[in-house]
């Protein structure tokens, strides 16, 4: 978050990121208990992982799991999403499963995602064929500078 700091003081550039945002009832957390943001449970698999831009998806479009950006680049960033592509159907963790299955609570979100991807429950709502999603993801996204930030709260 504080990168001009950090590149100020010759320092290595944090993520950036500000935690997860996410739906606890969603059926792949039925055996992966959360809440809506990130929690002790997140930080092997946080820790483990590199999320993906989909800023050029949809507009309604919302990951199961996103990474909540910092407010220099706002980006819509995914580390659990999934799509109904086709006939078929996929689910993208952009984490090293390996790496955070090292501990209890990356196996058990590990173990979560495929009972999910096992069940009936696994209905992606977003279609898409498959070139037309390809060319959405590999998309240049479109860097946004703010010039300007506000602060409207009445504190």
């Amino acid at each position: 978050m504080f990168k001009t700091i950090s590149e100020n003081n010759h320092k290595p550039v944090s993520p950036g990121t500000l935690g997860i945002l996410t739906d606890p009832r969603h059926p792949l957390f039925a055996h992966f208990p959360t809440e809506m943001h990130t929690n002790w449970q997140w930080f092997p698999v946080v820790k483990a992982s590199s999320p993906m831009i989909l800023d050029n998806l949809p507009a309604d479009y919302r990951p199961i799991v996103q990474v909540v950006d910092n407010i220099e680049r706002n980006h819509r960033l995914g580390l659990v999403f999934e799509f109904a592509v086709g006939k078929g159907k996929l689910l993208v963790a952009m984490c090293d499963l390996e790496k955070a299955a090292q501990t209890t609570e990356g196996r058990q979100f590990y173990l979560s995602l495929l009972k999910y991807m096992h069940s009936a429950e696994f209905a992606p709502t977003h279609a898409f064929h498959f070139k037309p999603l390809l060319d959405l993801l590999l998309q240049p996204v479109k860097e946004i500078k703010l010039e300007e930030l506000n602060n409207i709260s009445p504190y």
